[in-house]
């Protein structure tokens, strides 16, 4: 495995890698994508980065790419991965997939940011981990690069509420309210390892965990209670991933955490968490549908035991460059990752940097203390 040189820690690079790296974007279809509403737009908006090849499954989608972002389109990741102008490999497709595509990258010794879950169950994310070597990797657990929920990291941190007493949170999902569209179908199939629990229940966690530290115990349920929904067609879809989860755990302090999730209703579709303190309460609330690694984040704080909340302000260094820009709201926290992942690369510190493919192992182990898995 060879580490493009320019890329080697300590490294001194002379040409326009020394401000711009070439990002080569796996799952890059034009038409409603997640990389074309998250990744496409962030990486247009970080300093020293810039798109440099996509690629989708199809030749004709493959076309449209190249015609929509004007760079080289492929259909094999492996020629993506191999291009020169590519630097950085962003994997941003469905999780089955991600073992081969992360493969493409690091036969190529490209560094690979893939989107979370990194694997279909923990093992496959030990054999993708393991396998990357000593490449620099980044998992898409953005919410912890969210400038919102790092300011309130260090709000905790610095005792604004006091000590830690408790904490709840909520997240909520349409998901399966309306009829389910074809391309959505896998959402609701357990095997593909995209679901409630791993999707909206691995960013919370995680998000929580960034907050409050990792727990010292963690134990929950995950549950499909609606174990039909309607395709679009109005045709029953058998429901065999979980649609409701429950997590409890004790923090390292002594506090207890609680978390519920659902999917199911549009009445219900926002993520807040409150944590209680000896002197105060914080509490952060998403302003939008969406997970709380891709909505619009609103925070409270009561500073002292019988004290009115009031909304807290973002401190502006606590947000990169990317805020200049007008960017949807599922790519602003994609961005802030990109950016830290970006300055790791040229040997800097950043922090907003996103988790490795080591801390994705650590949360697909969370997730299995909430679930188990079978066998």
């Amino acid at each position: 495995m060879v580490l493009r040189d320019h890329l080697r820690p300590g490294h001194r690079p002379t040409d326009r890698r020394l401000t711009s790296l070439g990002v080569g974007v796996i799952g890059a279809s034009p038409h409603g994508s997640w990389a074309a509403r998250s990744h496409i737009p962030a990486i247009a908006a970080v300093p020293g980065l810039h798109l440099a090849a996509v690629c989708t499954s199809r030749s004709n989608s493959a076309r449209e790419a190249a015609e929509a972002y004007g760079v080289p389109a492929f259909t094999d990741p492996n020629d993506l991965a191999g291009h020169p102008e590519v630097d950085l490999v962003v994997v941003a497709v469905n999780v089955p997939t991600h073992v081969d595509l992360v493969g493409a990258a690091v036969r190529a010794g490209r560094p690979v940011y893939c989107e979370w879950p990194l694997g279909v169950t923990t093992a496959q994310a030990v054999t993708i981990a393991d396998s990357t070597g000593d490449l620099p990797t980044a998992v898409g657990l953005q919410a912890r690069s969210a400038p919102a929920l790092r300011h309130a990291a260090a709000l905790l941190a610095e005792g604004a509420i006091g000590d830690l007493e408790s904490v709840s949170a909520t997240a909520f999902s349409s998901r399966g309210a309306h009829r389910v569209a074809d391309g959505k179908r896998y959402l609701f199939d357990a095997a593909t390892g995209a679901n409630l629990l791993t999707i909206e229940g691995g960013h919370l966690l995680d998000a929580l965990f960034l907050l409050c530290g990792e727990p010292v115990e963690l134990t929950g349920r995950a549950l499909v209670r609606r174990p039909e929904v309607a395709d679009d067609t109005g045709r029953a879809l058998t429901v065999s991933a979980p649609d409701t989860v429950t997590v409890a755990a004790a923090l390292p302090g002594g506090a207890p955490l609680t978390a519920h999730l659902a999917q199911g209703s549009t009445a219900l579709h926002r993520t807040e968490i409150v944590l209680l303190g000896s002197d105060g309460a914080l509490t952060i609330r998403t302003t939008a549908p969406g997970g709380i690694q891709m909505a619009p984040l609103e925070l409270h704080l009561a500073r002292g035991r019988i004290a009115a909340p009031e909304p807290v302000t973002i401190p502006a260094g606590m947000t990169s460059t990317t805020a200049a820009v007008d960017l949807p709201a599922t790519a602003v926290n994609v961005a802030e990752a990109l950016a830290g992942f970006a300055a790791v690369l040229h040997g800097r510190q950043h922090p907003a940097s996103p988790p490795d493919f080591g801390h994705a192992v650590t949360r697909h182990r969370s997730l299995d203390l909430v679930a188990p898995p079978a066998g």
